[in-house]
């Protein structure tokens, strides 16, 4: 092996330490005293989701939200920008809104904010699932609760 060969092997090596061991022990230390912070008042909120070819995981993505936040206060806007599966389709059976935009996440992200009727607006990928307390405990930190 020659030297460059080694130097990448040892820096993926420590990395990989750092992540699978020092990182999580590092945000365990910084939220231990941490509390959730719930507010009692529930503004009302929009949630932008962009999507591209998501009919993987469009379904479940709304249905987590549903379990994150009550469905009364919550505007769901899945934005579409091109897809060519049944992304769409699955999102228009579901209590949403639909849009559509030109191709590209950035377009997504602002269709869905030239449609957002709320002051507080959260953007999260299809991918991506909260932790059920997650968005109260954002708006408890956002209103100094």
């Amino acid at each position: 092996m020659n030297a460059a060969t080694v130097a990448v092997l040892l820096i993926v090596m420590v990395l990989s330490f750092y992540i699978m061991f020092v990182y999580g022990k590092i945000l365990n230390f910084l939220t231990k005293n941490n509390k959730i912070k719930n507010i009692e008042w529930l503004p009302e909120i929009t949630v932008i989701i962009p999507a591209y070819n998501e009919e993987k995981y469009i379904e479940g993505k709304i249905k987590n939200l549903l379990e994150c936040y009550p469905r009364d206060k919550m505007n769901i806007l899945v934005v579409d920008n091109g897809s060519n599966d049944k992304t769409g389709e699955i999102a228009s059976r579901m209590d949403v809104r639909l849009l559509n935009s030109k191709p590209g996440k950035i377009n997504a992200l602002n269709t869905g904010l030239e449609n957002a009727k709320t002051n507080i607006i959260i953007m999260t990928d299809a991918d991506t699932i909260l932790q059920p307390g997650s968005i109260k405990s954002m708006l408890g930190y956002i209103h100094g609760n």
